[in-house]
């Protein structure tokens, strides 16, 4: 469960339906033009529904948001305690569980590119104050998740240079979220896989070869 956010009442079918069809369409809008630029109209007629229906399940467009928000941040929580159970299952090294965590990131949630998480933040001198709370207790949590997994490799780390694991967990995060523009531009593949390389040479034992 994600501790501290508000639990969705339950509904009917058609009304829990009629929910997800608006959360999945005002996410493809903001992932396009941003919660600034979402417009309730466009999005009814996108839907084919009502003022009604809209404001049956929100009370506005801000409750849309936090809704979206909170849907998000759950999902992407989920996926990475996850991603960490699958590593524990292969290995018991904390490096490779490390390696196998990065991997997955990689591969399972930045080739969707950037996250909705990211688009509010870009915009968040124009959410609610609600909004704002969420969205900072949203990066949190998921820093707080990438970190125990660094924090866990450190004792193996082989380099004298100071390294904890908040600093490569935000890291992370920022390439996670800022990573796939130069992808999308063919600059180069997603920095996240160059970061995973550079991660597997500093914690790599002293006396392997990192580039063997």
């Amino acid at each position: 469960m994600f501790c501290g956010f508000r639990k969705i009442n339950d509904m009917s079918p058609k009304g829990e339906t009629t929910r997800v069809l608006l959360l999945d369409a005002a996410e493809q809008a903001i992932l396009q033009t941003g919660f600034c630029g979402l417009a309730l109209p466009s999005l009814l007629k996108l839907c084919g529904l009502s003022k009604g229906a809209f404001f049956h399940h929100f009370t506005g467009r801000n409750a849309l948001g936090l809704a979206l928000l909170e849907r998000h941040a759950a999902r992407e929580l989920r996926l990475l305690a996850a991603f960490q159970e699958r590593a524990a299952r292969k290995t018991a090294d904390p490096v490779q569980r490390l390696l196998f965590y990065l991997g997955d990131i990689e591969t399972n949630i930045c080739a969707d590119g950037a996250s909705l998480i990211v688009h509010f933040a870009a915009e968040r001198a124009g959410l609610d104050a609600a909004t704002r709370r969420l969205l900072a207790k949203s990066l949190l949590l998921l820093h707080a998740q990438h970190a125990r997994m660094f924090a866990a490799a450190l004792p193996h780390v082989n380099t004298s240079t100071k390294i904890s694991a908040e600093d490569l967990s935000a890291m992370l995060m920022t390439l996670r979220e800022g990573g796939h523009v130069p992808a999308s531009a063919g600059i180069a593949s997603h920095p996240l896989a160059t970061f995973r390389i550079y991660v597997e040479a500093i914690f790599a034992p002293a006396d392997k070869d990192p580039t063997h």
